[in-house]
């Protein structure tokens, strides 16, 4: 890898970084300036990267999937590992709650939302092929089953305030997860 593509590679990693952490304190309509100056790169690189706001947020949101693909990837066929990785993709859009109605709004949102729709299905097939193989899922559970239980996540991040929203997170997901179950 050249030097300039390393270059362009961190500071991707730094404007992915910075945004987290300015949408988390101060909101999803955070001015991308300050995501700039967060990162320490100018307006132009984040801009470079990212087009806009909602291919920002789709960015992050990929970046919490990647998370996920590795920790499935490293439990792959253990105990438990499908409910680790169900939470852990629901941690991701506790994380930045409100993420996916800001990213249902961009003009092109059909084609990012079906793109990572398709990540989480190949994040999850395997570990919940190995949940139902160890008996820990019932058989008929699809991987759309677990789509419908992300849903279910963000509608309750988003109709919860933050003083109960982890709370509320962690019961629905144990409800959620319970119904998997044989």
């Amino acid at each position: 890898m050249t030097s300039a593509r390393r270059d362009a590679a961190r500071n991707r990693a730094a404007v992915v970084a910075a945004a987290e952490r300015v949408f988390a304190s101060q909101g999803l309509d955070a001015p991308l300036s300050e995501v700039a100056r967060e990162a320490g790169v100018g307006r132009a690189t984040v801009y470079r990267h990212f087009p806009d706001r909602y291919a920002l947020a789709a960015g992050l949101y990929a970046q919490h999937l990647e998370d996920a693909e590795v920790l499935a990837r490293e439990r792959a066929g253990q105990p438990g590992t499908f409910e680790v990785v169900v939470r852990r993709i629901a941690e991701g859009q506790r994380r930045l709650t409100g993420l996916f109605p800001l990213m249902r709004s961009a003009p092109d949102a059909a084609g990012t939302l079906q793109g990572l729709g398709e990540r989480i299905s190949s994040i999850v097939a395997g570990p919940l092929a190995d949940a139902v193989a160890l008996g820990e899922v019932a058989p008929e559970v699809t991987v759309a089953d677990v789509h419908l239980v992300l849903t279910m996540v963000e509608g309750l991040l988003t109709s919860h305030d933050d003083d109960v929203r982890d709370a509320a997170l962690d019961r629905g997901l144990t409800i959620a997860l319970a119904g998997l179950r044989p």
